[in-house]
């Protein structure tokens, strides 16, 4: 859970480690990944040898004294497991998991769900958060990573890139993280010491609503913290968090892979479309969409064909 522990420690927390061993991998070709019982995903350059992401775990936050985060609550239900025949990528590994491990505030179930397509650089997570509380909750949902870049801890930078809206790792390979179905208000870079988080911390850096300048750090490694603007979630009821983690050699190729992986996102977007129509009208086009059901959706880009280039003309 931490990168160094004591003796005592492994000793009194030897259940929960042996259950966060357990993991589950696929490898695309370009990207692998493992997710544990426990709510870790690790992210490999190559066939599940070399890291680029130690960790990367979900965070949601309520208030100051309450949020959910990996070494404080998080534990297994339902084991990681490779899904044998997947419907919206080529491989998927899934998991679920709760507060079980602290039983404290918020008290929260996770289904995560991560896709791979056959030597595409890119993975697509999808967590379905859902509300087990008896009240409403205003949920900042966010992640925390760990960076090992080339397998190394240390020396990384860690930086905001603003026009990709991606959070960027590098030192000499590069791995990216970007928020698709919200957009990432907050990122708190920090260098790695023992026990740097806690609830307090945590929701501070989720809300701060702000980016943190480009952050190189020493031989210890780097922490970032991802957030996002609260979202109401009514007692009994889910929100659905979708984000890309991309890789490539340099920026350039790790933002393209990225763009892939939201390409990907687009298709397998909760939206049911009914029906879809265009009428010229004079020199005007209208289009005319049902849909039986959304989540999650904030609207609909619309686009025009121009010189053979999308352009956006409007949202609705």
């Amino acid at each position: 859970m931490k990168k160094l522990l004591s003796f005592l420690f492994v000793l009194m927390f030897s259940f929960v480690l042996t259950t966060d061993s357990i993991a589950q991998s696929f490898y695309t070709g370009a990207i692998g990944i493992t997710q544990s019982n426990g709510g870790r995903t690790r992210i490999f350059s190559n066939n599940l040898t070399t890291r680029l992401i130690d960790r990367a775990s979900l965070l949601v936050g309520v208030s100051q004294t309450s949020v959910f985060d990996y070494n404080e609550d998080q534990n297994g239900i339902v084991n990681a497991a490779t899904v044998t025949s997947p419907t919206l990528s080529d491989f998927e590994v899934t998991s679920t998991i709760n507060n079980s491990y602290s039983n404290m505030p918020p008290n929260l179930e996770v289904a995560i769900n991560y896709y791979g397509w056959t030597d595409g650089a890119y993975i697509l997570g999808k967590m379905t958060i859902k509300n087990n509380e008896t009240s409403a909750i205003n949920a900042v949902v966010g992640l925390e990573v760990i960076p090992q870049i080339d397998g190394v801890y240390g020396g990384e930078t860690v930086k905001y890139d603003v026009a990709s809206q991606t959070t960027l790792m590098n030192k000499i390979g590069w791995a990216g993280i970007k928020f698709f179905s919200a957009s990432q208000t907050a990122l708190k870079s920090i260098e790695w010491v023992s026990d740097y988080g806690n609830d307090s911390l945590y929701y501070s850096w989720l809300t701060q609503g702000s980016f943190d300048a480009p952050l190189t750090v020493g031989v210890d490694g780097a922490v970032a913290i991802l957030g996002q603007n609260g979202i109401n979630v009514p007692a009994g009821q889910s929100t659905i968090f979708y984000f890309g983690i991309s890789l490539g050699a340099d920026q350039a190729t790790c933002i393209s892979n990225m763009d892939l992986c939201q390409q990907k996102y687009f298709v397998i977007l909760p939206v049911e479309l009914t029906s879809f129509i265009g009428t010229v009208k004079g020199n005007s086009v209208n289009l005319d969409w049902t849909t039986a059901s959304e989540l999650n959706n904030r609207g609909f880009e619309i686009e025009r064909k121009i010189d053979n280039n999308w352009v956006t003309v409007g949202f609705v």
